[in-house]
């Protein structure tokens, strides 16, 4: 697919963890396909799953196994070698901080999957507006790529992308969720008191395309 080397990010397609080659059949690379979209919007350029998680490892001193997740260091290394130098770690952050730097570029966004909301007629009561959660026996730490901030006649949405999806289970592949900017709060507080993350966390661009 021809990228459209444009400064929107929505002209952009989304990307899901579950490609041909991904790392542990893509169970494990939620964090590697959200810098699969960075550097496409970037870049435009792709890059396969198991490339970007090759860059990611090069420079790291963990020996973490194909079915296991990338932490942040891993990702601006990923990010750095592919040509983008300019992303930051903040961490103790919220939907505050991440819409307002979704203004700049697309932020990866450290969420708890149990409190993201739901697709209509999955999971459980609390619904997103467009698409939303369809894994219901996963409730771990995931990472979603957060777009953009729109209003929505009394309250803030958020389009973010979310890489679980399109498997041979779940064959959906929403262009993007739109959720309450509350839900995204939501999601990302719950992370340090439901998984092994003692705190909240972003990796957000510093300077626009």
């Amino acid at each position: 697919m021809a990228l459209p080397h444009s400064k929107d990010i929505m002209k952009y397609p989304a990307r899901f963890q579950f490609q041909p080659g991904a790392p542990c059949n893509g169970s494990s690379t939620c964090t590697d396909t959200c810098i699969q979209m960075v550097l496409e919007y970037y870049k435009d350029k792709t890059y396969s799953l198991s490339y970007i998680r090759n860059k990611a490892q090069s420079l790291s001193h963990f020996n973490e196994g194909p079915c296991t997740g990338i932490n942040y260091q891993e990702v601006l290394n990923a990010l750095k070698l592919l040509g983008v130098d300019h992303y930051r770690v903040a961490w103790n952050v919220n939907a505050s901080f991440v819409a307002k730097k979704t203004a700049i570029g697309p932020v990866m966004t450290g969420i708890y999957y149990g409190a993201y909301p739901n697709w209509k007629g999955h999971c459980g009561p609390i619904k997103a507006e467009i698409a939303g959660r369809t894994q219901c026996n996963f409730s771990g730490s995931h990472m979603v790529l957060a777009l953009k901030k729109v209003y929505h006649v009394d309250h803030t949405d958020m389009f973010v992308r979310d890489p679980d999806h399109h498997s041979s289970s779940r064959p959906e592949h929403p262009d993007h969720d739109r959720i309450h900017y509350s839900q995204l709060d939501r999601a990302m507080k719950a992370l340090p008191t439901h998984t092994a993350f003692s705190r909240t966390y972003a990796i957000y661009p510093t300077k626009k395309k």
